[in-house]
């Protein structure tokens, strides 16, 4: 589905993000398997987990999509219309079929606000070359069409590394991850009935702080490659 080439802003005062690098929002064609590859990252605060997953991206070729460009892109109406008019009718009815199956088996809470981020989520998972970060997207996405990994590092080396990066004390950046964990915690809990910290909910559970960042993003890139056979 092509759009104009002036509609990346359209009315919305918002540049959305280019699908892939390839300075299109969604490829030509809708996937006919709906099997669109995506990695979704949960991380704990302070291990580095953001910036890993931008770098995974960037050299998988995907496209990256933080909490907050979903949170947006769920929360605008606009956004979200433009967004489900590019998939197309074939995605967004494949989409209401998942969303309706995650409500039946009690997996998700029913409210608008995680309804329409669920719907985007789901939307983009299924188009594929997309990177999730946060958000609970792995626990949305069909197994069939994600990898899942989790970032982690030990308490104190991510609250050095908040201390360092936000230029707080140590007092204060313990706080700071203290409370991120905690609403992250509830936020999974609360909506996807999910328990984070259980191992196997997820594909890959990697230590950046033992690893190394460019040891962790080799693996992720390895292990995506090799579940989707690229």
């Amino acid at each position: 589905m092509q759009r104009n080439e002036n509609s990346p802003r359209s009315d919305l005062g918002f540049d959305f993000p280019k699908h892939g690098y390839r300075g299109d929002l969604f490829p030509d064609t809708v996937p006919s398997s709906f099997t669109g590859h995506s990695l979704c990252i949960s991380r704990q605060f302070g291990a580095r987990g953001g910036s890993i997953a931008a770098k995974v991206a960037k050299k998988l070729g995907w496209q990256i999509y933080s909490h907050e460009i979903l949170q947006y892109m769920a929360s605008n109406p606009a956004a979200k219309q433009e967004l489900f008019d590019f998939a197309g009718p074939k995605i967004v009815d494949w989409v209401e079929g998942q969303w309706s199956q995650l409500v039946e088996q009690g997996q998700i809470t029913r409210t608008e606000e995680v309804e329409d981020l669920a719907r985007v989520i789901l939307l983009l998972g299924c188009i594929g070359n997309t990177v999730f970060v946060g958000s609970g997207a792995g626990f949305l996405v069909p197994d069939v069409n994600r990898l899942h990994a989790r970032i982690i590092a030990p308490f104190d080396d991510r609250a050095s590394y908040i201390s360092q990066y936000d230029r707080l004390t140590m007092d204060d950046s313990k706080e700071k991850v203290r409370n991120s964990d905690e609403r992250r915690v509830e936020f999974l809990h609360g909506h996807f009935k999910a328990v984070m910290n259980e191992p196997y909910c997820y594909d890959l559970i990697l230590n950046s702080s033992r690893l190394g960042e460019d040891c962790t993003i080799q693996t992720i890139i390895q292990a995506t490659r090799i579940k989707y056979g690229f």
